[in-house]
């Protein structure tokens, strides 16, 4: 162990026990945000105060900034669960029933909108599911990290991934029981574990390739999102496409339902 403090230091500015070598303000800055970032996190349910610190939150920084302003508002957005969801325009509207346009199940929240079940939503979803698999691939992953990857996406958050590795490659499976902790829909929402992206470092120290492990986790994190934002567009694509008669698919539906009140 070797000091960082040097001979005839004055002062030494150290913030959550780490020293700074850069801007005191952006250091105090960065903790004093992961603090209130984790206390909300966890107050809306959507990280875990326990499990906020085992998000590669880095790779999550260095992807938003390659996305476009309007892009990152929809992120904020879903993350926090106030996307236009028919959960959230029935507080707004009473008119507007509570329940998915393409499937009829009711509550419509954010987490639904990348489970959908409907026929069309799902085959959209498999679609994208192979494409990012496809990706992994060609990036030189890990074959069980791409393995385990596609059965955790497949199962929807339905399948714990800890039991396929229950009995054979252990190290694995306390990598799969971290996902399953975590979670599904953190996971599509591009937070992913900073011990997957150590395992794929681990992987990318035994092979000859060119990519590195930042390269790496950015391109997953960016297509996860993908992944989700292209579900959302299909949601909406439903909602709001027109027919020849001028009527969008909900209201059809509000017609129909109104047809079979009188009858």
């Amino acid at each position: 162990y070797i000091s960082s403090i040097f001979p005839h230091e004055q002062v030494v500015v150290k913030v959550d026990g780490k020293r700074v070598t850069g801007s005191p303000s952006t250091a105090i800055g960065r903790a004093w945000g992961y603090k209130v970032a984790r206390e909300l996190f966890h107050s809306r349910k959507i990280v875990d105060r326990k499990h906020f610190r085992l998000i590669y939150w880095d790779g999550v920084e260095s992807c938003m900034k390659t996305f476009p302003t309007m892009f990152r508002v929809w992120v904020t957005k879903h993350v926090s669960h106030f996307c236009g969801t028919n959960r959230q325009l029935s507080r707004i509207d009473p008119t507007v029933l509570n329940t998915c346009p393409s499937c009829g199940c009711i509550n419509e929240d954010t987490s639904h909108v990348v489970r959908c079940p409907s026929p069309g939503r799902t085959a959209f979803y498999n679609d994208s599911v192979s494409d990012l698999i496809e990706w992994l691939k060609e990036a030189d992953t890990d074959p069980q990290l791409v393995y385990m990857i596609e059965e955790f996406l497949s199962g929807r958050g339905d399948v714990k991934v800890a039991s396929l590795f229950a009995h054979d490659l252990p190290i694995y499976g306390f990598l799969a029981s971290l996902m399953d902790e975590v979670g599904f829909d953190s996971f599509v929402e591009g937070r992913i574990l900073t011990v997957l992206v150590d395992f794929q470092f681990a992987h990318y120290q035994v092979i000859p390739t060119r990519w590195t492990v930042e390269r790496w986790a950015k391109g997953l994190i960016q297509r996860l999102l993908g992944l989700t934002h292209r579900q959302w567009l299909y949601r909406n694509a439903v909602v709001h496409f027109k027919g020849p008669d001028g009527y969008t698919h909900a209201e059809h539906e509000r017609i129909l339902s109104k047809m079979q009140d009188l009858l």
